[in-house]
């Protein structure tokens, strides 16, 4: 039972984590995906800076989204048993 409890607790706490990692990693590539597109209009010395960083933003998006995932399924079957 006691087992139970920790599994839920820290499937809900993985959860939260994960949305609020979530959100501020798509909040992160929308700003670099911004920034890049007024360095492309300036127009001098284009670096490839700011679509990095936006496809770094978008992989640890994907990465929070199967931790997540995966913590609801945790929790779902600990829910269960």
């Amino acid at each position: 039972m006691k087992l139970r409890e920790i599994a839920l607790t820290t499937s809900l706490e993985v959860i939260k984590f994960g949305f609020i990692l979530m959100f501020l990693s798509i909040t992160c590539a929308v700003f670099s995906h911004g920034a890049d597109r007024i360095e492309q209009a300036k127009g001098e010395e284009y670096q490839l800076v700011w679509r990095n960083r936006a496809k770094a933003f978008e992989g640890l998006g994907i990465c929070a989204t199967a931790v997540t995932a995966g913590a609801a399924v945790i929790g779902v079957v600990s829910a269960k048993t």
